[in-house]
C-alpha cells in the first residue's frame, strides 16, 4: 500500500473480515502510548485518522475507522470500537465495541470543560461513564 505521510503507514495486513480494510504502522513515535514500528488497527484510507505529526490520534488494536469516519484531535480508538460513516471524533476515546455511525459527532469541547459532546445520528451501546454530554 503506498502512504504519503510521515506519522503511519497503511501496511498490506488486510482485514480477516473486511478485506478492503488495512492495519496501520506508526513511523514515528505518536503521543506517549505509540513507538515507531507498532502496528494499529484498521482504516479504509489514510482521509480516515489524521496525518499531521504533531497529532496523536491513534488508532489502536482491532478498532476499526472506515467509510467518510474522520479520527483527529488526539481521538484514541481501541479494543473493537468502530467509526464508520460520516462519523467524525475530535479529541475523543472509543473503546470495547463503541460504535459511531451515521453523522455522529464525538467532541471533546474546551467550552463545557473538556466534557466530551455526543451528537447527531449518534448510537450508544453500553455503558457511557463520566462527564458526556449527548445533544441530538
Amino acid at each position: 500500500m503506498k502512504t504519503s505521510n510521515k506519522k503511519y503507514e497503511i501496511t498490506d495486513i488486510a482485514h480477516e473480515t473486511y478485506p478492503f480494510l488495512h492495519r496501520i504502522r506508526a513511523l514515528r513515535d505518536i503521543g506517549e502510548n505509540v513507538k515507531a514500528g507498532d502496528l494499529g488497527g484498521f482504516v479504509e484510507g489514510e482521509h480516515n485518522l489524521e496525518t499531521e505529526l504533531s497529532d496523536s490520534a491513534w488508532i489502536f488494536d482491532d478498532a476499526i475507522a472506515c467509510g467518510s469516519a474522520y479520527v483527529s484531535k488526539g481521538s484514541v480508538m481501541s479494543g473493537h470500537s468502530r467509526a464508520e460513516d460520516n462519523a467524525y471524533l475530535r479529541g475523543a476515546s472509543m473503546t470495547g465495541k463503541a460504535l459511531a455511525s451515521g453523522n455522529a459527532q464525538i467532541i471533546h469541547d474546551p467550552h463545557t470543560m473538556g466534557t466530551p459532546i455526543l451528537s447527531g445520528n449518534c448510537k450508544v451501546y453500553g455503558t457511557i461513564q463520566g462527564d458526556v454530554r449527548v445533544t441530538g
